[in-house]
C-alpha cells in the first residue's frame, strides 16, 4: 500500500508542472438541474432507493463536471489513482460514468449502479426487503477488498447510519453475519478512479444526462439476492471490535458523568470532516489562483488543515487524509516558491544584461570622438536590385544603420563608395523593425552634409 500511495503522490507532484492539465468546468445550469433529479429517480417496483452516505455533499451534483463512457476495451475503476490499486468495478465498454475531477491522468468518477465494495457485517443489519442491508453505524468504510488493512484503502465518502445498500455476496457463509465481510454495491455519491486513457467522449448527439438517468434506472432493477444468515438477529456493535465505523455518539455507551467535554469529543470527527471540506474548497481556490498567475495563499490553507487535526483525534482515516492534504499543500507551496525564485533569478539576469549593454555603449561613446556628431556614420556601399534603382547604404559595425539619398543633387553618392563617412540630414523614414527586433528596412536620410572620415575601403 505504501508503494501505491508513493506512486500516487509522485504523480500528483509531477502534475504541478505549469504545462499540466488545465481542467475546465463547463456544466450549464439546466444540466445541473437535470443531473440533480437523476441522482434520486423513483425506484422501480420491488427495488430500494439507496441512502446517500453521510459525507456526501448536497451540491455533489453541481460539482459534477461531465459524462464520459468506457472505451472499446472497457475500463477498470480503482480505489486510488494508480495502476497498482485495487479494482472495485469492471466498467463495460460504452457504459456511462460521471466525472467529478481529474488528477495526473486519472479521472474521479461515480458509476450509476455503484462499485462493488466490502463492509464488515457488524455494521449492517438485514431489512424486510430481500437483498437490502441497512447501515447500523455512522462513518462505515467502503473497502475494495475484505480487509481492514492498509492495502484495502477505502473509497470515499463513508456510509451514514441508515443508508441502504444492495447485497452482492458474503466472504464466509459459515460465520455469523456480524462476523463476516459482506460485499455490496456502494451507495450513491461514492467515487473511484479510472485512467483517462480508458475513457472516451460521448458519441455525437448523445445526451450524457439522459444516459446517466437511464443507467441509474437499469441499475435499480438488478435482481435481488437473498442474504445468507439475514434471518438471524445481528449483534449490537461492540466497542473496540474491528472498528470500520466512526463513533458519532450513537455507537458508544453514554458515560454516567457525561458532560459538555464528552459531547465535544464525540462530535470531533464530524467537525474534522466539515473542516476538511472547507479547507478542500479553499485549496481548490488557491490552485486556480496559481494557474492564472495570481499569488496563492497556501499558508492559510495549511492552517485550516492543521486546525482540523486537533479535532481528528485518534481517527486513523481522518489522520491519513489530513497527512496527505498537508503534504499536498507543502508540495504546492514549495513548487510556487521555486517558481518565484527562478523568475526572480531570471529578472536579475535580464537586469544585469541590460546594465552591461548600457555600460558597453557608454564606454564606446566615450572612445568615439564622433559620437553624437552625425545622424548616421559608417561605410557607404551600393546595392542594386533587378528592376530597381541603386540604393546607397551606410554600414557600421556589420549592420546597415541607414540608407542615404540626396534629393538636392549636391552630392554624387558614387564618390563616397567604400569610404567611412558621417551623414547629417533630414530623416525621411524611420527604421522598420522585423518580428525579431532587427531592422529589416533601415531608416532613410536625405543627406544635406556628408563628411569623409576615412578613405580606405571597408573590410
Amino acid at each position: 500500500m505504501k508503494s501505491v500511495l508513493s506512486r500516487q503522490w509522485s504523480l500528483a507532484q509531477r502534475s504541478l508542472s505549469p504545462r499540466f492539465l488545465s481542467f475546465v468546468v463547463a456544466a450549464s445550469a439546466s444540466l445541473a438541474v437535470q443531473a440533480r433529479a437523476q441522482d434520486a429517480p423513483a425506484p422501480a417496483a420491488g427495488s430500494t432507493q439507496e441512502a446517500q452516505p453521510q459525507d456526501a455533499k448536497q451540491d455533489d451534483v453541481q460539482a459534477r463536471v461531465r459524462y464520459l463512457v468506457a472505451g472499446a476495451n472497457g475500463a477498470k475503476a480503482r480505489n486510488l489513482p494508480d495502476a497498482g490499486a485495487q479494482t472495485v468495478l469492471d466498467v463495460a465498454a460504452g457504459s456511462v460514468v460521471a466525472v467529478y475531477g481529474e488528477r495526473a491522468g486519472w479521472s474521479e468518477v461515480e458509476a450509476p449502479g455503484g462499485f462493488q465494495v466490502w463492509v464488515f457485517g457488524e455494521y449492517v443489519k438485514p431489512t424486510s426487503e430481500v437483498g437490502v442491508l441497512e447501515v447500523a453505524a455512522s462513518g462505515v468504510n467502503q473497502r475494495p477488498t475484505a480487509s481492514s488493512g492498509a492495502e484495502a484503502y477505502p473509497l470515499k465518502p463513508t456510509l451514514a447510519r441508515g443508508a441502504r445498500v444492495r447485497f452482492v455476496k458474503r466472504q464466509d457463509e459459515t460465520k455469523p453475519l456480524a462476523e463476516d465481510w459482506i460485499q455490496v454495491y456502494s451507495a450513491p455519491g461514492t467515487r473511484a478512479w479510472v485512467a483517462n486513457g480508458e475513457l472516451t467522449a460521448l458519441a455525437s448527439g448523445q445526451d450524457g444526462a439522459k444516459l446517466w438517468a437511464k443507467a441509474i434506472v437499469e441499475a435499480s432493477q438488478r435482481p435481488s439476492l437473498a442474504v445468507p444468515g439475514a434471518s438471524l438477529a445481528l449483534a449490537a456493535a461492540k466497542p473496540g471490535a474491528k472498528s470500520d465505523a466512526k463513533t458519532d455518539g450513537k455507537d458508544a455507551a453514554k458515560p454516567t458523568d457525561a458532560n459538555s467535554d464528552d459531547q465535544t469529543v464525540k462530535a470531533a470527527p464530524d467537525k474534522a470532516r466539515e473542516m476538511i471540506r472547507s479547507a478542500d474548497k479553499k485549496l481548490d481556490g488557491e490552485r486556480a489562483r496559481l494557474k492564472t498567475g495570481e499569488r496563492p495563499d497556501f499558508a492559510s490553507v495549511r492552517k485550516l488543515y492543521e486546525e482540523a487535526v486537533l479535532y481528528a483525534g485518534a481517527d486513523k482515516d481522518l489522520g491519513d487524509t489530513l497527512k496527505n492534504r498537508l503534504a499536498e499543500v507543502d508540495t504546492l507551496a514549495d513548487a510556487y516558491a521555486l517558481r518565484q525564485e527562478m523568475e526572480s533569478k531570471l529578472a536579475e539576469t535580464e537586469t544585469a544584461k541590460r546594465d552591461r549593454d548600457r555600460k558597453v555603449k557608454e564606454a564606446a561613446a566615450v572612445k568615439d570622438v564622433f559620437a553624437g556628431r552625425f545622424e548616421a556614420r559608417g561605410w557607404v556601399e551600393k546595392v542594386t536590385f533587378a528592376g530597381q534603382s541603386a540604393s546607397y547604404r551606410v554600414r557600421y559595425g556589420g549592420e546597415v544603420v541607414a540608407e542615404i539619398v540626396c534629393n538636392s543633387g549636391r552630392y554624387d553618392l558614387d564618390v563616397f563608395l567604400n569610404h567611412d563617412v558621417g551623414v547629417n540630414g533630414l530623416e525621411l523614414r524611420r527604421a522598420q523593425p522585423g518580428a525579431t527586433g532587427i531592422a529589416t528596412q533601415p531608416r532613410v536620410i536625405d543627406a544635406r552634409r556628408i563628411e569623409v572620415i576615412a578613405g580606405r575601403a571597408s573590410r
